[in-house]
């Protein structure tokens, strides 16, 4: 097993290895899965994160242990790689609505002022009023109230307008109700068939709303419904094989709907289903590894993804669903176990905020998780020796590869790297001749960039952002200030540039 997890001040990185030597090139771990730590301004779980436009990713809300509904925000910039604090909301709120208006705005839309207790999943008073986000001011402005209070609703943008349904006031909700952002007005629209809480909505793209699984009154729901916005009412649509609550949902690339994991009527679910819009049924798809609910469910250019979770204990784990064979396999895990998260996409990464651990810790960070496909090995051959790096070899070009590649398939199946060329002289009888050149000494150590820019290694002594890094990680001012030294800085430094 060539897989182990990786260190480096605050990053995490998941590199290569042999069972005998370590295989830790900074070009291999570069290339792997890694999680990199972001401070948070506090604690908070039940809270809303949503995608800009821009790139960031809006945090709002939520509760601590304690501690009434939270009205702070944060905002992630991409351009730093840190959680900046942003304006308050005017009424703290746990367990809200947030979504992205046309306009780039953020509407946030009830909740509630507090959550009754931490071994309880019980909620204060549920609140009706809603307020807007302006990023580009840092300001909120105070809007026209929901016509009915409710937390735990689920909220969507569709076409120009918000469509909100479900959750509770405490008692769960069947009614829904649009958002007008150019007139500023709520009102109704048609209800659903049963009240639901918990439940999840998914914007077809057609445009149709699908409604599925959720709570009603202590019972986990299989029933789906489809909100159809030129007509403003919903109608029912194939059910779940599985009731299901606290799943996670998410729309494929190719228009179909992905369920999975979640809570029925009596455990924890890994069973994962599948929504076909065209014939209106769901079909079951291969089941998660490990069973879980409250997971979060995200899309990504190399895949899709499901985070953490509860599974009787909180999980770090993640998994990747392959849409082409309908499987699940466990990936490079969180940094830490999170449940009552959130995870946004940030190009081929996952921004996860918040949450949870194990003995109901709450956690003051949140981390950057990626899983970049590493780039396909060169192809098999015999245009080199045992004695040289390169591509893989295959057993037959000698007896010496036949020896090295029984003991060590990866230089046979990847790559011909300097641990076969050991392998090889250690074991083939062989000096391969006199010993290689050493290699190039490393640029001098200079102070001619900041410690957000690869390049030339930096000395303690440029900066204490330099010093901090290089105490923890002595490679950034030994052999040169790369993309690792930079993730450093910007998790490790306030500021980064310096």
């Amino acid at each position: 097993m060539r897989a182990r997890l990786v260190v480096l001040a605050g990053t995490f990185l998941f590199a290569c290895s042999s069972s005998e030597v370590a295989r830790e090139e900074r070009v291999a771990i570069a290339e792997e899965a890694y999680s990199t730590t972001i401070a948070m301004a506090g604690k908070r779980q039940l809270h809303s994160a949503v995608s800009l436009a821009s790139g960031q990713v809006f945090v709002s809300g939520g509760w601590s242990w304690g501690v009434p509904a939270l009205a702070t925000t944060e905002m992630f910039e991409p351009a730093t790689g840190k959680l900046t604090t942003r304006a308050a909301m005017s009424t703290p709120r746990v367990f809200h609505g947030a979504v992205v208006l046309p306009n780039g705005k953020v509407l946030v839309t009830g909740g509630a002022d507090d959550k009754t207790s931490p071994s309880s999943p019980g909620m204060g008073k549920a609140l009706a009023s809603a307020e807007v986000y302006d990023p580009a001011s840092n300001t909120w402005s105070a809007v026209a109230p929901m016509l009915a209070p409710r937390y735990g609703h689920a909220i969507v943008l569709v076409g120009s307008k918000v469509l909100v349904l479900g959750g509770a006031d405490p008692n769960q909700l069947a009614t829904a109700e649009i958002y007008d952002p150019a007139l500023g007005t709520w009102t109704a629209t048609g209800s659903m068939s049963t009240v639901r809480g918990s439940t999840t909505a998914i914007v077809l793209q057609d445009g149709r709303v699908l409604v599925a699984g959720g709570s009603s009154i202590g019972t986990q729901l299989a029933s789906a419904e489809i909100y159809d916005p030129s007509t403003g009412s919903f109608t029912s649509t194939g059910a779940l094989s599985t009731p299901r609550t606290h799943g996670g949902a998410v729309r494929l690339p190719d228009g179909r709907v992905l369920v999975a994991g979640g809570y029925d009527n009596s455990d924890y679910l890994a069973t994962a289903e599948i929504y076909d819009p065209a014939t209106g049924t769901w079909s079951p798809t291969g089941s998660l590894a490990t069973k879980r609910k409250e997971l979060t469910l995200d899309v990504l250019p190399s895949g899709v993804f499901a985070v953490g979770g509860d599974t009787g204990l909180v999980t770090a784990s993640v998994e990747r669903y392959d849409v082409s064979t309908g499987t699940w396999s466990s990936v490079a895990p969180l940094a830490k176990p999170r449940n009552w998260h959130t995870s946004t996409p940030v190009g081929d990464k996952l921004l996860v905020v918040g949450g949870i651990g194990n003995n109901a810790t709450e956690w003051t960070d949140s981390e950057l998780w990626s899983l970049n496909a590493p780039p396909p090995p060169p192809p098999a051959s015999c245009t080199h020796s045992e004695c040289a790096s390169g591509a893989k070899l295959v057993a037959s070009c000698s007896a010496c590869a036949t020896k090295v590649c029984g003991m060590d398939s990866y230089c046979c199946n990847v790559a011909w790297d300097g641990i076969c060329v050991n392998e090889a002289k250690a074991n083939c009888g062989t000096t391969c001749g006199s010993a290689p050149p050493p290699p190039p000494p490393p640029p001098p150590s200079t102070c001619g960039h900041t410690s957000c820019v690869s390049g030339a290694k930096l000395a303690k002594t440029c900066s204490a952002c330099a010093n901090t890094v290089c105490s923890a990680d002595p490679y950034c001012c030994n052999n040169s200030w790369d993309s690792i030294c930079v993730s450093e800085a910007n998790g490790m430094c306030s500021p980064a540039c310096q």
